[in-house]
């Protein structure tokens, strides 16, 4: 599976997830952690980059070795790795910076607005445009909704 591919996949899990999800957070910083920097040992609380090795494993092969919830904390708190499903300013540093982000809360058939006239779709919980593609996602949380947003634009994005 691609990595925009695998992206997509993590888009549907933070859209049902219903709150933070230290696991979905690892997944994320296995793709992305590479293009968003990361330090290659422990400097203060910096991320640590996936592809280090710590306790003889790096991130994803310690994810498959230690599956369990209480494993995976762990795991995530030895590669302080970014609470983006439980923090808005993790979430954040998930979009470019040249994106702009709307966000608005989800409106009823009833209510006056509409995301998309013309497809007569209440408003998404977040919007990200940002030349030239466009992504939405919603969330149950903030955080979860720019998570899914971003990662959507990232799998969409040309580059």
């Amino acid at each position: 599976m691609s990595d925009k591919e695998m992206l997509l996949v993590l888009v549907e899990r933070a859209q049902v997830a219903v709150g933070p999800d230290r696991d979905l957070d690892c997944r994320i910083w296995l793709i992305v952690g590479p293009q968003l920097g990361g330090e290659w040992h422990l400097r203060g609380d910096a991320p640590i980059r996936p592809a280090e090795i710590i306790q003889g494993r790096w991130l994803g092969s310690a994810l498959e070795k230690w599956p369990e919830p209480e494993n995976v904390r762990q795991t995530a708190a030895n590669y302080h790795v970014p609470k983006f499903t439980a923090s808005l300013d993790a979430a954040m540093t998930l979009c470019e910076p040249h994106w702009w982000v709307n966000m608005s809360a989800p409106l009823s058939p009833d209510a006056y607005g509409y995301s998309r006239e013309d497809q007569r779709r209440p408003r998404a919980g977040m919007e990200c445009i940002g030349e030239p593609y466009s992504s939405g996602g919603h969330g149950a949380t903030l955080p979860l909704a720019v998570t899914a947003m971003a990662l959507r634009a990232r799998a969409l994005s040309p580059a």
